[in-house]
């Protein structure tokens, strides 16, 4: 996980933290969150965070360091962080407002009479690099981490 001191947390960290080791003050509220970290990270394997499903999911990721210059040139961090689709799983903040039905985060109507029948919205692709946030909040007064990115869904299928 983050090996980082509690000094480098709280000055690379401009919204107020609120893991209580790292916050000291008294205002760290239940709900308020804090962007920890961001880093880069490349997405794997997608299962469906919801049952039935929603058109939202759950991946795998692995932080990522640049070992050359140009396009790729990408590769797994040495002991950087990561995450399966069952623990620290990643999510993607467009899908967020996804229920599976109605215009979704990626701005497509997917019960509007031109989405063609036989298609479906898509996870994000494996492989794909991102920009993952880490990050923290209390719920229950428990601290929470999760990792959050942003991709644009497509939509795919088989017109039928």
């Amino acid at each position: 996980m983050d090996r980082r001191t509690e000094r480098e947390l709280l000055q690379r960290t401009p919204l107020s933290p609120v893991r209580p080791e790292y916050d000291r003050r008294p205002d760290g509220r239940e709900g308020e969150a804090a962007v920890l970290d961001r880093f880069p990270a490349i997405v794997g394997a997608s299962a469906e965070a919801d049952s039935p499903a929603q058109n939202r999911w759950l991946y795998a990721w692995a932080e990522v360091a640049k070992t050359a210059a140009g396009y790729g040139g990408w590769a797994a961090k040495s002991g950087g962080r990561s995450g399966t689709t069952e623990t620290d799983p990643a999510r993607n903040r467009i899908e967020d407002m996804n229920d599976g039905a109605g215009v979704e985060g990626h701005g497509v109507d997917v019960d509007g009479e031109d989405y063609p029948s036989g298609f479906a919205v898509m996870p994000a692709p494996n492989g794909v690099l991102v920009e993952m946030l880490e990050i923290a909040f209390i719920v229950g007064g428990a601290v929470v981490t999760e990792y959050w990115f942003s991709h644009p869904s497509a939509d795919d299928g088989t017109c039928t």
